[in-house]
């Protein structure tokens, strides 16, 4: 029954926004509906669609680019950065939308949670990051094992 009501709704709402501007008593109750992502939005959520939208790529160029300040930055210095990455999205006429699981249309969702996406983003290692960390880890193992040999053998070159 909700369900139903939800999908009148939406409907209702999605002929509303492209049969032009939406009036003044709908935008503040009822969000914009969108049946696909549009190319500058950032489709929220993981698998296919979140991988390979246009928006989400540009929305991954720029957080790389922002990723070296982000990590030198003390904690509370943070959020001003991924404030930023979400103000740069916004000014590009991108949105972060996310999927309704009964509708099947996508909605804004709230400066909040795009804020905690951005920072997430900022936060995660990309596959080249990732295998540039794990060979490190790698390099600096082996290096400790050398090492450790060489005081054993240091160790043992004076006793007889």
């Amino acid at each position: 029954m909700v369900s139903d009501l939800l999908s009148v709704i939406c409907r209702i709402h999605l002929h509303v926004v492209s049969s032009g501007p939406t009036p003044h008593f709908l935008s503040s109750s009822i969000p914009t509906l969108h049946d696909t992502p549009y190319s500058y939005a950032v489709v929220m959520g993981r698998g296919g669609l979140a991988n390979h939208h246009a928006g989400n790529n540009s929305f991954r160029i720029l957080t790389a680019s922002m990723k070296p300040e982000y990590a030198r930055l003390p904690k509370e210095e943070k959020t001003d950065v991924s404030r930023r990455l979400l103000d740069m999205v916004h000014a590009r006429g991108g949105k972060f939308l996310a999927k309704d699981s009964v509708s099947g249309l996508f909605y804004e969702v709230e400066n909040k949670t795009a804020r905690r996406k951005c920072s997430q983003a900022l936060r995660e290692e990309n596959k080249e990051e990732r295998a540039a960390r794990k060979s490190r880890k790698v390099s600096e193992a082996q290096s400790e094992e050398d090492e450790d040999e060489e005081d054993e053998e240091e160790d043992g070159e004076g006793t007889i």
